[in-house]
């Protein structure tokens, strides 16, 4: 009794997953890559280009999403895939070149362009989903998390700051509870506001107009602190210089713009 004859192997062909990549990123021709190596008998090394591809993607994406938005925008659009369709092609030309073109010598089947098309598209859905996963979830989210933080706290001093105001508007108003103001409120505020800019400059990773906005925002803070001391001085002494400064310093406070660009 005959053996059942055995379905012709099929492979992707080199160009097909470097199509499927182009279509559907380094996981289209991981998975492409897995289905020839097991086709070819090579189950024990199978998992491997897959394994590379998530790898890759991974790599890709949060280094986009760790990178400043100046260099990312003066990126060419084209610049990154190509760099992983090369990858890719490189990689799977090394690991299973030779048996691909004797596959194609013998007249070999490949699997169709369809095929690699579907292979594309599914990889393209399931890298969005790990695209915006590591947008959302990844450093990068945590670092503006961090810095939105800190923006509401500096915020949050200012209104307290914003007590002196009310308190020289009110009638009957002493120099010695404008002096307690500053002493109990405003300086603290404005110097718990220094601590919280300290700790906005060690946030790695933030696009070029939070960085900008962030160094504006160190300035608005030590002005607005010289300002409170400038205020306490003039207030305890009656110095004029101080005046003459502290006239200065507002003027300086009022040019300040802290709107990222």
């Amino acid at each position: 009794m005959s053996l059942p004859a055995q379905p012709p192997k099929k492979l992707y062909s080199i160009n097909a997953i470097g199509i499927g990549t182009f279509l559907g990123g380094p996981l289209a021709g991981g998975v492409m890559a897995r289905r020839n190596l097991l086709n070819l008998g090579r189950a024990g090394q199978a998992n491997q280009p897959l394994f590379l591809a998530i790898g890759l993607t991974i790599a890709l994406f949060t280094a986009l999403a760790l990178a400043p938005s100046g260099i990312v925008e003066k990126m060419p659009g084209s610049l990154l895939p190509a760099i992983y369709i090369a990858a890719i092609v490189a990689g799977v030309r090394h690991l299973m070149g030779a048996e691909l073109d004797q596959h194609k010598n013998e007249g070999g089947v490949f699997y169709s362009g369809w095929k690699t098309f579907g292979v594309g598209m599914l990889s393209l859905m399931v890298t969005l989903v790990l695209v915006v996963s590591i947008f959302m979830f990844g450093p990068g989210s945590s670092n503006d998390r961090a810095y939105q933080a800190g923006w509401d706290q500096i915020v949050a001093n200012e209104t307290k700051a914003g007590e002196f105001s009310t308190l020289v508007n009110k009638e009957d108003v002493t120099e010695q509870e404008l002096v307690e103001c500053l002493d109990k409120t405003v300086i603290p505020a404005w110097e718990d506001s220094d601590k919280v800019v300290t700790e906005l400059e060690a946030i790695p990773w933030l696009d070029s107009s939070t960085r900008d906005q962030r160094s504006a925002l160190r300035g608005y803070v030590n002005l607005q602190r010289e300002r409170a001391r400038l205020l306490r001085q003039v207030l305890t002494t009656g110095d004029e210089k101080a005046e003459k400064q502290l006239d200065e310093v507002q003027e300086k406070l009022d040019k300040v713009d802290l709107t990222a660009k």
